[in-house]
């Protein structure tokens, strides 16, 4: 009687049925945020021709390689060289025995930077430095590419001079990693200042810039206050020259070691300064103005988390307890002495212009 009434009760059946269909189909995750893990290793060497190591680095490899990271980066003195006459190549093979092996076994690259007991400039050290090469040569930092996901290859910056093992820059997914060749107090050898900088000009497309080498910019620790490549160079002023280059080029952290202390440093600009915690001997304390020695600093590595906007997260952690080492734990400041000391000579003419607040003779902030 009604023939549009019927057409009607038949629309909307097929509608109640599309709605079905289209409800009651599951629904698609989506792909959790990309997230990428960098564990930092530093001074892991004993005494002069060692060829042993602590537990808290045989630790330290066994947390780093169940831990999801995808990268390691070492800030130096992987070996107890610098001394001539020594078994260069009997120490290498115990450190890659202890290191690279292991980390290899996961298919984790290490990217070297050289240290003073590593690969030493003079005349004295020319072996030792050609040691160094080679060892490193038989590693290239690229040689798990084909076994890994594409935004876990490394690859070198495209259109810069590389000088691996020792100057170089590579890049992980939204990152840059610059390694220096900084073995020696007061400078950059070999003109790497202005390959740096050419080096910074091309990272303009990436979200994070990390540079790794073993001197500081500036000290963190009594009885090495005055190894620093800003040391000596208040007169030439290449301290603020190579400080103002990290700031312009927005560089995220620059990680060090030597000087044997964890701290998470920050002076006035948008650059954060790391001093590595050791996994060997000789652990040190953080310069205090009143020269007061409160803890010895802990064995321990980094772990650094990034994501593919850029955000970094820094975690410290203490081996062989693989606890966290909490920020809070440290001085609110690293600041010079006003008083010279035997473990801090000549730190009462330490150069004003090297401080962030020379009333407090203040070198860092804490984060």
């Amino acid at each position: 009687m009604y023939p549009h009434f019927y057409s009607l009760r038949r629309l909307g059946a097929l509608l109640l049925l599309l709605s079905w269909l289209t409800f009651s189909q599951p629904m698609k995750a989506e792909s959790p945020p990309r997230n990428w893990r960098i564990a930092v290793v530093s001074d892991m060497n004993e005494s002069y021709g060692s060829k042993t190591y602590q537990a808290a680095l045989k630790i330290a490899m066994d947390s780093i390689r169940s831990s999801d990271v995808n990268v390691v980066l070492s800030t130096g003195d992987m070996v107890a060289g610098q001394k001539p006459g020594l078994d260069y190549k009997g120490m290498w093979s115990a450190f890659h025995n202890h290191v690279t092996h292991p980390l290899s076994e996961v298919r984790l690259p290490l990217l070297p930077s050289p240290g003073n007991h590593d690969a030493a400039t003079g005349s004295r050290f020319k072996q030792e430095r050609e040691e160094y090469r080679t060892t490193w040569l038989k590693y290239p930092f690229d040689r798990f590419n084909n076994q890994r996901p594409t935004d876990e290859q490394i690859h070198p910056l495209p259109g810069v001079t590389q000088n691996f093992p020792f100057h170089y820059a590579v890049t992980m997914g939204p990152a840059v990693f610059i390694a220096l060749d900084s073995t020696v107090p007061g400078r950059l050898i070999n003109e790497q200042f202005a390959w740096l900088a050419t080096v910074l000009e091309r990272t303009q497309a990436y979200k994070v810039k990390i540079i790794f080498g073993h001197f500081p910019l500036y000290p963190f620790a009594f009885q090495r206050a005055h190894e620093a490549i800003a040391s000596g160079s208040e007169r030439t002023g290449f301290f603020s020259q190579l400080e103002s280059l990290l700031e312009k080029h927005k560089v995220d952290l620059y990680l060090s070691g030597h000087h044997h202390v964890f701290y998470p440093g920050r002076r006035n600009g948008h650059t954060r300064y790391l001093s590595v915690p050791l996994l060997g001997t000789g652990a040190r304390y953080l310069l205090s103005a009143e020269g007061e020695k409160t803890k010895r600093a802990p064995q321990g590595f980094l772990l650094i988390d990034l994501d593919a906007q850029g955000s970094i997260d820094v975690t410290a952690i203490e081996s062989p307890s693989l606890t966290r080492i909490p920020f809070s734990s440290l001085p609110n400041s690293v600041s010079v002495p006003s008083r010279d000391s035997d473990d801090c000579r000549s730190c009462a003419s330490f150069p004003a212009a090297f401080f962030i607040d020379p009333a407090r003779r203040m070198l860092y902030r804490r984060w």
